[in-house]
């Protein structure tokens, strides 16, 4: 009879806490916002490291270990994807807009046709990575390091350097992100034919940068090293350089 009792009992508490997790979770779904990350295609992600078009809408993958991942064509919108190890990731037509990636590191990511617009890219590693036709228009590409990466057709237009992302995560983690960062280092990367209208390059390394065929009107290249690029064909008008503004070149 106690054993039954005992039996019982445990039987119970799983119960119990079986309805406080799915009380929880029910709370949550009401709570969340209906674009919220779709929770099996996360756990699919964190398992396999492979979930290609799933719905990662506002997902909380900070730090996770994504190396070798396939997210391609996944919706990754806002998701925060800080600190995020996602070395040569499978990221082949992922939205990825409004998405926060400080510090991410994304070195030989295969980002083609990746929708950036108004990501944080904060610190971020893209040492060799392909962006080829990627938009990253309005990003924040605040000393983000895009040593010999691809961008190829790449949309910066509207792309900006802003400390907002690392005081945020100052104040309310304490990280220590320096507060002194500027510049971008683009240093051997491919950017013909590309389009940086209005783009702050201030401070940035473009050495031995390719702009043949860019539209680089009104971008601002102040304090930029310059040594070796080839802006054959590229567009200039309005190009802010040196506190100089450039009509002919």
């Amino acid at each position: 009879m106690k054993r039954a009792a005992g039996q019982f009992a445990t039987i119970f508490s799983k119960s119990s806490a079986t309805f406080a997790v799915l009380a929880t979770l029910a709370i949550s779904g009401l709570s969340s916002p209906s674009n919220a990350a779709d929770p099996a295609a996360l756990q699919q992600l964190l398992e396999t490291r492979s979930c290609s078009g799933c719905d990662l809408t506002n997902a909380d993958l900070s730090r996770a270990d994504l190396v070798h991942a396939d997210l391609s064509s996944a919706d990754l919108s806002g998701a925060n994807l800080n600190e995020a190890k996602l070395n040569q990731a499978n990221l082949i037509g992922a939205n990825l807009s409004q998405a926060s990636l400080i510090d991410t590191r994304l070195h030989g990511a295969d980002l083609t046709n990746a929708n950036l617009a108004g990501a944080d890219l904060s610190l971020a590693g893209l040492v060799i990575a392909n962006l080829q036709d990627a938009d990253l228009s309005g990003a924040n590409l605040l000393g983000a390091n895009l040593d010999s990466a691809n961008l190829h057709r790449a949309i910066l237009d509207g792309a900006r350097q802003t400390m907002a992302g690392l005081q945020a995560i100052n104040v309310e983690q304490g990280s220590g992100y320096p507060m002194d960062v500027l510049g971008i280092n683009l240093r051997d990367a491919n950017l013909s034919d590309a389009s940086l209208q209005r783009a702050d390059l201030s401070g940035s390394d473009l050495h031995g940068v390719s702009l043949v065929n860019a539209d680089m009107r009104n971008a601002r290249l102040e304090g930029a090293n310059l040594s070796r690029i080839n802006i054959e064909n590229a567009q200039v008008e309005g190009t802010v350089l040196a506190r100089h503004i450039v009509k002919d070149l």
